[in-house]
């Protein structure tokens, strides 16, 4: 028995734990509870999972998560990092499994009910969330493997789902667009995470003026009003008459490329396209007739259906730029590369898997301050307003994305992409570990030469 509630990509990094367990025990049967169905389905996508259940949030979530884990009779109730909390210890304890496992950590014996019994592995400092789930499967007799990439398998209904998305907010079917995510979720940490919407617009500005791809800004139910307050800006500095190049002229509003695109009165429009450029369907990147014209004005999709949506959105992206959030592990796991934004939080144990060197930092000494799991037992960050993240330069973005363009072809491990021209299909399992691998130690590596590394099965013989 397996609990998973921290979030989407908590969820993510325990998910090559969870193969490799299945790997080593065949036999075994492995039932995850879920806080929520986005978290599941990371899970249900998986065939080395038997059962997912969703128990829901709050005490009675809580309650559900006790009565499912006893009615099953695990034989391991497997905790996954991070897990120094008072709710994890209480919820191994009352799930009536044979053996109890999980880390250990060097503060919260009262508060995280450290006396409560359980077999704890002493968790490591500076090293990814991934590596330490794998660590925990030594404490089952299983010798930890070489680090593997999380992966979240797509269908085909997946991905034409998300075509019909990204053709309703105007993006062609060809285009392979640049990923913009502002938000996180609603946390201690959000406030903290969050680079500012004004940055967000002049690093669109400054995309569009490198023709580096066409944007979409993807915006989750928790983040309503992000994407809306980026064009705002974008729009405040389009009416101040800002260029895009000498040749270009002015970069257009959204209702001046609206009424520069050539469309004819009885064109089929896409799905959810009003025809009002007020609209974030409305056509965006635009040719006007003397010549191709750069335009800051991004796509906007939101995303409130299933979460393979949002991960064949992600997938069908040449890179991912935003946020320290679930979409940023989403984006990794389906291949794509992240370009993700940190400040409080640590890259060397969260980032991305396979991104390390796609990271960008905010530049002050201080940098990550989040307290949990090492020095309290609840999320705590140090800082106050205003955030360090607002220290991220637009200039250091755009480096980054720069540099992760240039493998757009290839997916986070360094294997080609399948569905890219000459990738030939998609990478066998073995193959994208051991680059994952690979790539993570470099990654590793050249964070600490710069100076960056901080402190931061119910049955068959065995059950989770």
């Amino acid at each position: 028995m397996i609990p998973v509630v921290a979030g989407i990509g908590n969820a993510l990094l325990a998910v090559p734990m969870v193969r490799r367990l299945k790997r080593a025990l065949p036999g075994c049967r492995i039932s995850v509870l879920a806080l929520i169905e986005p978290m599941a389905d990371v899970f249900r996508r998986l065939p080395e999972v038997d059962e997912v259940i969703v128990t829901g949030k709050g005490a009675k979530g809580l309650w559900r998560m006790v009565r499912a884990s006893r009615r099953r009779r695990a034989d391991v109730f497997l905790v996954p990092f991070p897990s120094n909390r008072w709710q994890y210890a209480l919820l191994a304890l009352l799930s009536g499994a044979r053996r109890r496992v999980m880390h250990g950590y060097p503060v919260g014996y009262f508060a995280a009910l450290h006396f409560l019994p359980a077999d704890r592995l002493p968790a490591e400092r500076h090293v990814h969330d991934v590596r330490q789930n794998l660590n925990l499967l030594t404490m089952l007799g299983i010798a930890a493997p070489a680090d593997e990439p999380p992966v979240f398998p797509l269908t085909d209904t997946d991905r034409g789902r998300a075509g019909e998305l990204l053709r309703g907010a105007g993006v062609p079917d060809r285009a392979r667009p640049i990923v913009v995510h502002a938000g996180s979720a609603r946390t201690v940490l959000a406030r903290a995470k969050r680079w500012p919407p004004a940055l967000y617009a002049e690093l669109i500005r400054a995309v569009a003026l490198e023709g580096i791809g066409p944007v979409v800004v993807v915006e989750g139910p928790d983040e309503a009003g992000v994407a809306d307050d980026i064009l705002q800006h974008l729009e405040r500095t389009d009416s101040r008459g800002a260029t895009a190049s000498p040749a270009a002229g002015p970069i257009p509003s959204r209702a001046a490329v609206a009424a520069d695109t050539p469309r004819a009165a009885d064109a089929p429009r896409a799905a959810g396209d009003t025809g009002d450029p007020r609209e974030p369907s409305a056509p965006r990147a635009v040719g006007a007739a003397g010549g191709a014209r750069a335009t800051a004005v991004p796509h906007v999709v939101r995303l409130t259906g299933p979460l393979a949506e949002a991960a064949a959105v992600l997938e069908r992206a040449a890179l991912y730029v935003g946020s320290d959030s679930g979409l940023a592990h989403l984006a990794a796991a389906v291949g794509t590369p992240a370009v993700t934004l940190f400040a409080p939080a640590d890259p060397d144990r969260v980032c991305p898997f396979g991104n390390r060197d796609r990271v960008v930092q905010a530049p002050v000494p201080c940098a990550p301050c989040a307290q949990y799991p090492w020095h309290a037992a609840e999320p705590k960050v140090l800082c106050t307003a205003p955030y360090c993240i607002e220290r991220i330069s637009v200039e250091q973005v755009v480096a980054k994305v720069r540099d992760a363009k240039g493998t757009a072809g290839v997916n986070a491990w360094g294997v080609a992409r399948a569905g890219d021209a000459g990738a030939g299909g998609t990478p066998s399992r073995e193959s994208a570990s051991r680059e994952g691998a690979s790539r993570e130690s470099a990654s590793r590596e050249s964070a600490s030469s710069e100076g960056a590394s901080s402190e931061g099965a119910s049955r068959a013989g065995a059950g989770a």
